[in-house]
């Protein structure tokens, strides 16, 4: 977290989060970041699963991506876990790109490290943080990082959002290749654009796009338009065909040659300007583009006669000029007085005769000018009656459409897709009763039920999340019974999800919260068989330590004074075991016991029935001295299934298949082949100096 803040620090990008610090509280470290209102990209794809993200929306998202990737790999620093589910996009449409805990430097060293425990220890493919779907062919070889690598998974985003599907159906690059896989065309949008997407989609980097730089730059490209291409294509054509034509047949002429190839190519020219005049004027539109390309076309012609004087032109622009004044006068009775100015104005560039026009122009200004005077009132009581009508139908649809935003934004809330935004749901539900009480109160027994089972399934996995849904529904629904009747269970610090992987960390050992404060024992969780249930047991024997809280704590016994009370907890009698047990279960509201024989020997043996060659028993032969005394509870190699001095150190308390009191795996004054799973003596639970015990409880989920 503290390289990935850095990192983020370094990255400063309107496209990137902002990240303002990094600090711990006791065990707990955190990250403050910069605070965002909007949704994932992942989830924003989802919603357009079907159709794809509109394309305006597309190209602004990836230029802004784009945009964040380019100074990070300026900055030496690849992504390498670049996807959806770590881009947001904000209410303002500005995508923001987070989570480079596990970005990968491209130098051997982090630029920003201060000192040599500061390296970069680790790598995105050493973790297993990788995403597949995204991941490239040389990041699922393990290859060194590359900038490329983030160029694939930017052409796997792109495509997604173009088309709400992955281009290799999710499936890794490593199997897509192998497969021979080929992304399905994108229509609807320019080549040069899905050709970038293509290239940016090559398993192999030599094949891919270098740079992200290079990717925006082939996106953004634009091709002429292939209308103004090939008229100047066809003219060129046409004059280099006439010239080869008249130099072959008369190479010795040369001034009449001239003279032809001008007269070729100004006929050529003029018969071009005629037939795109000819085609405006058949289907005069008089839209503005249709007015801006004939007026073009005439200005071409004209200038290419320099003021010779052209019957075919000159008859042309008078057959234009009365179209113009004959729409011109359309406009005049519709009226659209503002249209009919444009027009009179543009209609001057088709006559020399200008007093018609002129004529016209003044009357149309007047006239507007009256109009303006005499139809004011009007104007302002059609206003008026306008803004009353529509306040009066704003009045009657209001209430029916603001209880259907609601209602909606109800619904959303209850289709239970993801957690549940009670906040949300507690303005609409309040909107909803404010606007038609007698409308919601049809509809509030179903919502009930409905938010009832959304809170019953939030449950299943998330129980402390569902429990303060059910706090905040009560506050919502006024303490319904259906909803204070959702019985909720805690979650189980020991659940079977942790059996077997208690030898992997600290993730996979557990503790319960004590009602005093502080945790239980530390747990591990076993895996069942056909004869018995999961069970957690301790990791390591009771300590004295812990008894001696426990002494102090209940005043029900003396503590032991030893010089290290992080051994195992030995010269107590069996009472005091029992006492702190049903102690422990009280203060952690779990059922906690003495663990029986076969469940004890079934935990120590584990999978392979390693016994630990340095095992705290007496040994003394070449030299070698051990035993003797006893060892601090968490020395030792740990089995399969995480426990630790489970043979020697001291041996423990456990009842057999009778529900005696025996001891078993030795102790550190019995010797290496007494120090095993077969050591099982009977025992009166007096105090002795060898004899300690750990603890087990069911697993419930």
């Amino acid at each position: 977290m503290q390289r990935e803040s850095r990192k983020t620090q370094r990255l400063a990008n309107p496209n990137v989060v902002k990240v303002y610090d990094f600090d711990r509280d006791g065990d707990t470290v955190f990250m403050t970041m910069e605070y965002m209102e909007g949704i994932p990209l992942d989830q924003l794809i989802k919603n357009y699963s079907n159709t794809g993200l509109p394309g305006d929306d597309v190209w602004r998202i990836v230029s802004g991506l784009c945009s964040a990737l380019i100074h990070a790999h300026a900055d030496n620093i690849v992504h390498s876990d670049f996807k959806p589910g770590n881009i947001f996009i904000t209410d303002a449409g500005i995508p923001k790109i987070f989570d480079f805990g596990i970005a990968r430097a491209v130098a051997n060293i982090d630029k920003n490290a201060v000192s040599i425990k500061d390296r970069t220890v680790f790598d995105a493919g050493t973790l297993g943080a990788l995403t597949p779907a995204y991941a490239s062919l040389e990041m699922l070889k393990g290859m060194k990082p590359d900038v490329r690598d983030d160029v694939y998974a930017l052409g796997c985003i792109t495509y997604e959002m173009l088309t709400g599907r992955h281009p290799f159906n999710r499936i890794p690059a490593d199997e897509a290749f192998a497969s021979r896989l080929k992304p399905k065309k994108i229509p609807d949008i320019k080549k040069h654009q899905w050709r970038a997407i293509e290239k940016a989609l090559a398993f192999k980097r030599e094949d891919r796009t270098n740079s992200v730089e290079e990717f925006h730059a082939a996106i953004q490209r634009k091709s002429k338009h292939l209308l103004v291409i090939i008229p100047t294509v066809l003219v060129i054509m046409a004059i280099a065909i006439a010239t080869y034509f008249i130099i072959s047949h008369e190479p010795n002429q040369q001034n009449q040659t001239a003279i032809q190839v001008n007269q070729l190519k100004y006929k050529i020219r003029y018969n071009l300007f005629k037939e795109k005049i000819s085609k405006l004027v058949k289907g005069h539109s008089f839209s503005r583009d249709w007015e801006r390309a004939l007026w073009d076309e005439v200005s071409g012609m004209t200038e290419l006669l320099n003021k010779t004087p052209d019957k075919w032109l000159q008859s042309v622009r008078h057959k234009i000029y009365t179209y113009y004044i004959n729409e011109y006068n359309k406009d005049l009775t519709k009226p659209d007085y503002n249209r009919a100015l444009e027009l009179l104005k543009n209609a001057y560039r088709y006559s020399d005769d200008h007093k018609y026009l002129d004529s016209q122009r003044d009357y149309m200004s007047i006239l507007i000018q009256k109009l303006k005077s005499k139809n004011q009132k009007i104007k302002n009581e059609l206003i008026r009656n306008k803004k009353v009508l529509n306040d009066r139908k704003r009045r009657e649809s209001q209430n029916g459409y603001l209880f259907g935003l609601a209602l909606k934004n109800v619904n959303q809330q209850l289709e239970c897709q993801s957690k549940l935004n009670m906040r949300e749901l507690s303005v609409a539900i309040k909107k909803l009763r404010s606007i038609n009480r007698h409308r919601y109160s049809s509809l509030e027994k179903g919502m009930i039920g409905t938010l009832a089972e959304c809170i019953r399934h939030t449950a299943k996995t998330q129980p402390e999340r569902a429990m303060v849904d059910k706090n905040y529904a009560l506050r919502i629904f006024s303490n319904n019974h259906i909803l204070s009747d959702i019985t909720i269970l805690p979650r189980d610090a020991c659940n079977k999800s942790i059996a077997g992987l208690g030898s992997r960390g600290d993730r996979t050992v557990c503790r319960d919260k004590l009602s005093i404060g502080g945790d239980g024992p530390a747990m591990v969780v076993v895996p069942g068989n056909n004869r018995l249930k999961s069970f957690a047991i301790g990791k390591y024997e009771i300590s004295t330590r812990e008894i001696n809280d426990f002494c102090k704590k209940t005043l029900s016994c003396s503590p032991r004074r030893v010089q290290d009370d992080e051994v195992p907890a030995v010269n107590i009698d069996f009472s005091v075991a029992k006492k702190y047990i049903k102690w422990l279960s009280k203060i952690s509201k779990q059922k906690y016991r003495l663990p029986t024989l076969e469940e004890w020997t079934y935990a120590a043996n584990a999978v392979n029935h390693f016994k630990d060659p340095n095992r705290n028993c007496a040994l003394n032969t070449r030299g070698i001295e051990k035993g003797g005394e006893l060892l601090r509870v968490n020395t030792g190699v740990q089995n399969d299934w995480g426990l630790v001095n489970y043979f020697g150190n001291a041996q423990e308390w456990v009842y057999d298949e009778n529900r005696n009191l025996v001891a078993v795996g030795g102790s550190f004054i019995d010797s290496m082949d007494k120090c095993n799973a077969d050591s099982i003596v009977p025992h009166s639970g007096k105090a002795d100096n060898v004899t300690g015990f750990r603890v087990v409880r069911d697993v419930v989920r």
